[in-house]
């Protein structure tokens, strides 16, 4: 992309949607998930422009080693057929 499109989320969301139509490509596949920090809104963002939906929160998920060394909440995305 141009320098000019930076930070804007364009390069994240085209291949974050070209990967998961690809996925579903698959017969095998059947449900795309994903979780994300629950103060990070741009992958809440990115996670719901591609068409996964909010199913739940998950408390105490995972350490992020660049925020906190404690575990943080989740949210989980999915898309299933």
């Amino acid at each position: 992309l141009n320098r000019h499109y930076w930070g804007n989320g364009f390069a994240t969301e085209a291949s974050s949607r070209a990967l998961v139509d690809w996925l579903f490509s698959m017969p095998s596949i059947w449900k795309v998930w994903a979780t994300c920090d629950t103060e990070n809104l741009a992958s809440v963002r990115v996670l719901e422009k591609v068409g996964l939906e909010r199913e739940g929160f998950l408390r105490r998920w995972a350490v992020r080693p660049n925020i906190s060394s404690e575990p943080r909440n989740a949210f989980i995305y999915s898309k299933a057929r």
